[in-house]
C-alpha cells in the first residue's frame, strides 16, 4: 500500500487519542490542497499492510484509526486489507475514520467493501471557495457520514466540537495534524518566522520544475 506517513499520537482527526494513517497518491488534486505532496503515486512509497498493521499493534491504547490522504480510495483493495486487520486487532471500542475526497454517492455506489469496516467517513472534495467551521471538514460540502453506533455515538455531534491543529517535527521538517480554519497556517507561518525558523517549503506550493 503507497503511504505517505504514519503518525502516534494523533488528538484531532477524531475522537480522542489516536493513530493516523496519511496515503499516498491522489488523481482529484483538488484547488488548493494543503497535502500536495501526497498526489504523486510513487512507487517507493509502497509498504506492506502487514508492516503497517505490526506498527498500529505497538499502540494499543487508542480510541480510534483515522485514515485520509492522499486519496485512501485510490488504493481500496488494500484499504480494505488494511481495515480487515484493523478490525482483527480492535473489534470494538476503536473507531475508524476514513477522508476521501469523493462524493458521497461515489462512495454509496463503489466503495461498499471499504465502508463495511468503518465507523464514520468525511466524504467530499475540497472546495477552496466553501469555508466552513467543521473541524473534520476542509470545505462546507462534505459531509460525515456516520456508519455505526459507535461513529453515531463519537461523530453525530462533532460540528460542536472546537477545531484544533497539532504540530509535529521531525529534523528539519515540521507538519500539521488536523483541519486548518482560514488563516490557521498563515499564523503559524509567522508564529516560526517570529522564532527565526524560516520557511523553506511547504506541503502546498507547486511542484518545482525539474
Amino acid at each position: 500500500m503507497l503511504i505517505s506517513r504514519a503518525h502516534h499520537p494523533v488528538l484531532t482527526l477524531g475522537h480522542g487519542c489516536r493513530a493516523g494513517i496519511w496515503t499516498q497518491g491522489c488523481v482529484l488534486a483538488c484547488d488548493g490542497c494543503i497535502a500536495r505532496g501526497t498526489w504523486d503515486a510513487n512507487p517507493a512509497n509502497d509498504v506492506p499492510v502487514a508492516e503497517i498493521l505490526r506498527w498500529l499493534a505497538s499502540h494499543p491504547d487508542v480510541d480510534g484509526v483515522t485514515i485520509s490522504g492522499g486519496e485512501p480510495l485510490d488504493q481500496p483493495d488494500e484499504l480494505v486489507d488494511l481495515l480487515r486487520g484493523i478490525r482483527e486487532l480492535w473489534p470494538r471500542d476503536v473507531d475508524v475514520l476514513c477522508f476521501t475526497g469523493r462524493s458521497t454517492a461515489a462512495v454509496r455506489n463503489a466503495y461498499s467493501a471499504v465502508t463495511a469496516h468503518l465507523d464514520a467517513i468525511v466524504t467530499g472534495p475540497y472546495v477552496r471557495s466553501m469555508s466552513t467551521t467543521h473541524p473534520l471538514m476542509g470545505s462546507g460540502n462534505q459531509e460525515l457520514i456516520c456508519l455505526t453506533d459507535l461513529g453515531r455515538e463519537r461523530y453525530a455531534t462533532s460540528s460542536a466540537s472546537p477545531r484544533l491543529i497539532q504540530a509535529s517535527s521531525s529534523g528539519n521538517q515540521l507538519w500539521t495534524v488536523g483541519v486548518p480554519g482560514d488563516g490557521d497556517l498563515a499564523q503559524l507561518e509567522e508564529a516560526l518566522e517570529s522564532r527565526s525558523l524560516q520557511v523553506v517549503r511547504r506541503s502546498w506550493d507547486e511542484p518545482e520544475d525539474g
